[in-house]
């Protein structure tokens, strides 16, 4: 069984993802994406936690970020497979970070997930996404039930965003823009 981690910012410009292990200061992250190149997929600049891109090829996939150059995801046609690793399992107190200028907050925008979709359950961990341009984690419970977690603040389309989501002895918070969003 093949389980992967799945990126995707969708019609959107993402320039960094980071999950860190625990939620504090100084914690050294699991995996780092930086997606700042085209050639030879995704480079984890803290582990061994690569990936490939998958799906259509845009000519200008690699564009001007925030801190340098990143990645363009096209409407889903275009994507990030990094295969399972068990550091990216999250299921202890976890911190995600990510950088990402959204073209459209309407409906619902995946930025990673993960899972397999290919057994029966599917097997879905987590999704870190956009829904109506509001930041959100989504996990499972141990009964199958979906847990929501989101702030009531949309991100602007067209505008730089950090994001950060903890996740700490049960308790998620959610900063956008250095703003913690009531959860």
């Amino acid at each position: 069984m093949v389980r992967s981690l799945y990126g995707s910012g969708v019609t959107s410009l993402l320039w960094s993802l980071a999950l860190l292990c625990a939620f504090s200061t100084g914690a050294a992250p699991v995996a780092h994406w930086a997606f700042d190149v085209v050639e030879g997929g995704v480079r984890d600049k803290s582990g061994e936690c690569h990936g490939r891109l998958e799906g259509e090829a845009l000519s200008d996939q690699v564009r001007p970020g925030v801190f340098g150059e990143a990645q363009r995801f096209d409407a889903g046609r275009t994507r990030v497979r990094v295969p399972h690793n068990p550091a990216v399992s999250l299921h202890r107190d976890f911190t995600i970070e990510y950088v990402i200028k959204p073209s459209r907050t309407d409906g619902f925008r995946t930025i990673f997930w993960k899972g397999d979709r290919t057994v029966t359950p599917q097997s879905i961990s987590y999704y870190v996404d956009l829904r109506d341009g509001r930041p959100e984690l989504k996990m499972k419970d141990a009964e199958g039930r979906w847990v929501v977690y989101s702030i009531p603040t949309a991100l602007s389309a067209g505008e730089w965003h950090h994001v950060v989501i903890a996740f700490d002895r049960g308790t998620v918070e959610i900063h956008a823009d250095g703003v913690r969003g009531k959860v």
